[in-house]
């Protein structure tokens, strides 16, 4: 199957910010949309695709790239 920007895929909105009892990553909603609606997330928020489905509403995404910038070096 090939997928274009037009294709509905699995996406979610999860924090990048703590607030209130959400921690970083908290998943507010996963939903589908193409590539160019997964666009423009507000301030304190991000997309990232999901092809998966694997992060619920509610359960925690860690983004490998923060992870990383996180970790000690070795």
């Amino acid at each position: 199957m090939t997928t274009d920007s037009n294709t509905p895929q699995n996406y979610i909105l999860y924090r990048t910010r703590a607030l209130g009892w959400q921690a970083v990553g908290y998943v507010i909603v996963a939903m589908q949309l193409t590539a160019e609606q997964a666009t423009g997330a507000p301030a304190g928020f991000a997309y990232t695709l999901d092809t998966a489905g694997a992060y619920p509403d509610g359960s925690i995404y860690e983004d490998p790239v923060a992870t990383a910038a996180a970790s000690p070096a070795t």
